[in-house]
């Protein structure tokens, strides 16, 4: 038997791409991963001293005291076993992926586009299919676009608010 028949064809498949520019201007700031460029408020990291935390161990993922803080504080909307705690977003976007994308699987969503959603679904064998957000149109997104290309054969549908790279925000 060969050695690739035991893995998801697709991670052979793939190669990787990107629209994302590695050596970006001096001028311009890359908040392509969601961080912070300018730090943390001066009163964060004075309340963070007063805290101990042992930074050295994740968060439980099972976490009962914040899942129910959480239903708690929406009133009750949901029960705490439909909240889902993950350790980052691309965590989450990971996990979620992996109960509903399959080889051949096809996302719909808009582009440009947070890469490393692109790239996961690729990895796990899904088509990502797009919306063009239009830069002349200053990336505005239009709901009545992607709902025209919505096919019940999408598994998923994937948009970001703010819009990563863009930071179009969908009111």
């Amino acid at each position: 038997m060969s050695f690739k028949r035991k893995f998801r064809k697709s991670l052979f498949e793939f190669e990787r791409k990107s629209y994302v520019k590695e050596n970006i201007p001096k001028n311009l700031l890359d908040c392509s991963l969601g961080t912070n460029p300018f730090g943390f408020p001066e009163e964060i990291l004075k309340e963070v001293e007063l805290e101990s935390f042992d930074l050295s161990k994740y968060p439980s993922p099972y976490n009962d005291l914040l899942r129910e803080s959480l239903v708690e504080y929406w009133e009750r909307a949901f029960k705490k076993d439909e909240v889902f705690i993950g350790t980052g977003s691309m965590g989450c976007l990971e996990k979620i992926n992996k109960f509903a994308i399959s080889e051949g699987s096809r996302v719909l969503g808009y582009a440009p586009q947070f890469q490393e959603y692109i790239t996961e679904v690729k990895l796990m064998g899904g088509i990502y299919e797009y919306v063009v957000l239009k830069e002349e149109k200053d990336f505005e997104f239009v709901p009545e676009d992607l709902m025209e290309k919505m096919q019940d054969s999408h598994v998923l549908i994937y948009i970001n608010n703010p819009n990563n790279p863009t930071g179009q925000v969908i009111p």
